[in-house]
């Protein structure tokens, strides 16, 4: 979608190669079906008498190609709307979906960061190394499963943000009016970032999942601080 904003009046160029058939039929038809009072404003003036003569058939192709490049435009641009709009669509009906599983899964993940750290603590590594690395390799699993859902996020969020940059580079200066308005709306729309978050109080991007990590880190530590007074007074 940023790719076809970025290039839309190029895009819009190679479909008027395609269509230069179509284009040529377009002028005959125009051509022919013009009256006077339609072409005045492409006729040369003749001489001081008020003689014209004939169209300048350069010119009408001009306007012409000119129309059909911003009807090709403003199609395009119509596109991407809808596809934007269809975006936004998919990601309400996703963070509807996940808002409850990621909070589930959140308090899940943090349970596992501590409790494997917890355990991964008392093991001896020279005398038990094995279960050491078992253990390791389930934290560092844990860690990129849930880590995988905040980078995606993140993703995602990142590039709502690039809409409006996107949107800005397409030439807009040389469209048309309608074309400004119909780009105003969607850059406006752009504006506000696209997330998905854990239960409507955090959004999942890189950031928050640090935050996570150091959160577990606390709370392993608070759990191992526990488990060592329980050790040492058993009563």
């Amino acid at each position: 979608l940023h790719h076809v904003l970025i290039h839309l009046s190029d895009e819009a160029r190679e479909t008027l190669q395609l269509d230069k058939i179509e284009l040529q039929l377009l002028e005959a038809i125009r051509l022919s079906e013009q009256t006077d009072a339609d072409v005045k404003s492409v006729w040369r003036t003749g001489d001081a008498e008020g003689e014209v003569a004939e169209p300048d058939r350069k010119v009408i192709q001009a306007a012409l190609t000119k129309q059909k490049l911003e009807e090709k435009t403003q199609c395009i641009l119509n596109e991407c709307i809808q596809h934007h709009q269809a975006i936004l669509r998919f990601v309400k009906k996703l963070e509807a979906f996940l808002r409850p599983v990621m909070l589930l899964q959140l308090f899940v993940s943090m349970i596992a960061f501590c409790v494997i750290g917890l355990q991964m603590s008392m093991i001896q590594i020279h005398t038990d190394a094995t279960k050491f690395v078992k253990f390791l390799v389930s934290l560092v699993s844990a860690i990129i499963e849930q880590g995988m859902f905040y980078w995606f996020g993140g993703e995602m969020l990142e590039e709502s943000l690039k809409m409006v940059n996107a949107a800005y580079f397409c030439e807009w200066y040389t469209a048309s009016s309608k074309f400004k308005k119909s780009l105003n709306i969607l850059m406006e729309r752009a504006k506000r970032p696209v997330t998905v978050t854990v239960g409507s109080f955090s959004t999942l991007n890189l950031e928050n999942f640090t935050k996570v990590v150091q959160s577990s880190y606390h709370y392993f530590t608070l759990l191992k601080a526990v488990h060592d007074e329980n050790a040492y007074n058993p009563e």
